[in-house]
């Protein structure tokens, strides 16, 4: 859907003032009359997102989201279905701003990406495991950017000198005061021939 124009704008606010102000049940289908080039549910959804004079655009606090957490596990409807107006209205009524549509659901839908990220890479259990994870796909050569694992990944990893997926890590060198110390990356001048790195993926 385009933007509306300025004049179109104009249309669309005094007569959704009008039409509020004796009560019309359904304003978007005249006003989509007026404005036959949009239909009534683009006209709505400019409305809930742009034109409407109660939005309110500052960023959402801690407890507004958690209010919008709370809200949709309990109201949630079959098949996930989210009712964004009640969710709205509901939060409108509670801290006393009426939030734009899309910040809503942004909040919601990006939080939601992030728990099925981190979810991604906790459930990797092997090195092809995370690079499966990666996005790295498609004989045309595709890629996502990589996204490393936990340093507890890194920490826990069964790590196999013999595994053809097997970064080479140096040899532990030193020893201090009878404790472990870990390998250290030298310059490559460095005894090159002790510190060599095989990466295969």
């Amino acid at each position: 859907m385009r933007l509306l124009s300025e004049e179109e704008r104009d249309i669309l606010l005094d007569g959704m003032v009008e039409l509020r102000r004796i009560g019309c049940r359904n304003p978007f289908v005249i006003m989509a009359e007026v404005l036959p080039q949009f239909n009534a549910r683009q006209l709505n959804n400019y409305w809930r997102n742009y034109l409407d004079p109660e939005l309110c655009y500052y960023d959402l606090d801690d407890e507004e989201k958690t209010y919008i957490d709370g809200w949709i596990s309990q109201n949630r409807i079959g098949n996930g279905i989210i009712e964004w107006k009640n969710l709205r209205q509901d939060l409108k009524n509670q801290y006393g701003f009426l939030r734009p549509e899309n910040m809503v659901k942004n909040y919601w839908y990006s939080k939601q990406r992030r728990i099925v990220g981190a979810a991604g890479i906790a459930g990797a259990t092997g090195m092809t495991g995370i690079v499966g994870a990666t996005g790295i796909s498609g004989a045309a050569g595709t890629a996502e950017a990589i996204v490393l694992p936990p340093i507890s990944f890194i920490l826990n990893f069964p790590f196999d000198p013999n595994s053809p997926n097997m970064c080479v890590l140096p040899p532990i060198h030193n020893q201090h005061q009878g404790g472990l110390v870990l390998p250290t990356l030298q310059p490559y001048f460095f005894k090159q021939e002790e510190y060599k790195f095989l990466v295969r993926i």
